[in-house]
């Protein structure tokens, strides 16, 4: 992620790399979830917003995102991806729409090495369906870079809400798309439901 950002930072002329925290006017991560306190100490003491955008997180990091969040502000999503965004809307409403009335599952399929699962873009969904313990199918094969199915299974027919992504280049832009939303908001902690709403009405 780190060398596709900055392929696109050169080629986006509002944007500039910075070699250290304090000359950056928003910090990007995604390096690692044992990385996030540290960072988050720094960006506070800094006062520098911040985008988070590494997955498996423990309840621990997210409480700490939700603490630090009161001094500045940060934007937490697990994908970056403004179609995953439309879909996690899209289950949301029909969930509640057929709620009662079907079975819902989720599959999920991401390259062989990902060490997280089920993904967290899996996860939020199943939040989003808001119908109790969701099952979650995962497969780790290949280098499938990402596969989302929410499965609603009524009685004669079904419903499949499919998100694939093709490019890890979608991550890149919807995190610099978040960099350039979040530089001037004050102190709070977003998601992507506010960048798809605000990328919306621009």
């Amino acid at each position: 992620m780190g060398r596709t950002i900055t392929a696109l930072v050169e080629n986006d002329n509002s944007l500039s790399l910075q070699n250290n925290l304090e000359a950056a006017d928003v910090i990007v991560d995604f390096s690692s979830p044992a990385a996030l306190a540290s960072l988050l100490e720094r960006c506070t003491q800094y006062t520098k917003p911040i985008v988070v955008g590494t997955s498996g997180h423990s309840p621990e990091n997210i409480e700490m995102l939700q603490k630090m969040s009161k001094h500045i502000p940060i934007i937490y999503s697990p994908i970056f991806s403004l179609g995953v965004a439309v879909c996690v809307e899209a289950a949301q409403l029909i969930s509640k729409h057929l709620k009662g009335l079907c079975q819902i599952e989720i599959v999920e399929a991401h390259h062989q090495t990902k060490k997280d699962k089920p993904s967290g873009t899996a996860l939020t969904l199943a939040k989003a369906v808001d119908q109790g313990e969701i099952p979650i199918h995962s497969i780790r094969s290949g280098d499938i870079v990402g596969d989302h199915t929410v499965i609603f299974a009524l009685a004669g027919e079904r419903i499949e809400l499919k998100h694939q992504t093709q490019s890890r280049e979608v991550f890149a832009r919807g995190a610099l798309l978040a960099a350039k939303f979040i530089k001037n908001k004050p102190p709070g902690l977003y998601s992507m439901k506010d960048l798809l709403y605000a990328t919306c009405q621009s």
